[in-house]
């Protein structure tokens, strides 16, 4: 029940598909069918492929699925049930604020931005992420998140202390590891060819879901200009009118979002830091270009729809 229910989840399955499937499951078994004989509770290769697709890519989610996810590589990776401790949290290696002296402000912000909301940097500690919010060094947030030993007892966590300096070639790695670990766990590592999913490219998940995919792959803001979708100087708004406000970017000649102070991201959901100080909000679903209304999210999909034709 939890791995459907957690596939589920991930491939963004809707309500109605969410309750049809437990109708089913509560059916099969009120009528005696063995688990391993109950449709409802297998998972097909092209949920495989989205749920997949899902891992290796940003987690816009809620942080209590985000724990689920990494305490599943965790047990899995400790061969066991780890004892989870009281109080615990994901929370981010790679913060998403730096300032002038952190050790991640050599990074070029396109890399920043690429991994910080995806699950290699995310560890269990028993620190939530508002007490860590004022680290922004690698080697500060490393020790504040191994500071109690609730933490300690997950190998993930664990693995953070033999790290000196963190690289995103690390990042890589432990995003590879961690995927995979949870597609041990859920068994949705193979698909029924016996071809290890987590060891395909991204562009054969896609193809295998038969669908366009909020895959893991990035569409940078230059790809969508170069291919024409957006143009140099063209004027995007994010209205909040709930709050009164109203913000505007405008699309570079170099493939960024150059806010009205001068500041300018790398990609959509970074200018929503710029403008908010906090993640939150999916720059793709906020941001419309103000010519049409466009939403840069149907933008982004036609471009994704011209690559895959």
């Amino acid at each position: 029940m939890e791995r459907v229910t957690g596939v589920d989840n991930l491939i963004n399955a809707t309500s109605s598909a969410r309750k049809a499937r437990v109708a089913r499951i509560v059916a099969d078994l009120d009528s005696g069918t063995p688990a391993q004989q109950s449709a409802a509770l297998s998972v097909n290769d092209n949920e495989r492929h989205r749920a997949l697709l899902r891992l290796r890519g940003e987690l816009y989610m809620n942080p209590n699925l985000k724990k689920v996810l990494l305490l599943r590589a965790n047990d899995q990776l400790n061969g066991s049930r780890v004892t989870r401790p009281r109080a615990l949290y994901p929370v981010r290696i790679l913060p998403e604020r730096i300032g002038p002296t952190s050790s991640f402000a050599a990074w070029p912000e396109s890399i920043r931005d690429h991994w910080v909301d995806r699950i290699g940097n995310l560890a269990l500690s028993q620190t939530n992420e508002t007490k860590m919010e004022q680290l922004d060094g690698f080697s500060s947030r490393r020790d504040r998140i191994l500071s109690q030993s609730g933490a300690r007892r997950f190998p993930l966590s664990e693995q953070l202390a033999d790290i000196q300096e963190l690289t995103p070639e690390t990042l890589n790695d432990r995003q590879n590891t961690t995927v995979r670990l949870i597609a041990q766990y859920w068994d949705i590592q193979f698909d029924a060819d016996h071809t290890d999913l987590t060891a395909v490219s991204e562009e054969r998940l896609a193809r295998g879901n038969g669908s366009p995919s909020r895959g893991s792959k990035r569409i940078t803001i230059a790809q969508v200009v170069e291919a024409g979708f957006l143009l140099p100087d063209e004027r995007l708004v994010w209205k909040r009118p709930r709050l009164g406000e109203e913000w505007y970017a405008t699309v570079t000649g170099n493939g960024t979002l150059r806010l009205d102070n001068g500041q300018e991201y790398a990609s959509p959901s970074a200018a929503v830091k710029g403008v908010t100080g906090k993640n939150g909000s999916n720059g793709l679903a906020v941001w419309r270009r103000v010519s049409d209304g466009s939403k840069l999210a149907d933008i982004w999909k036609a471009f994704r729809m011209s690559h895959q034709a």
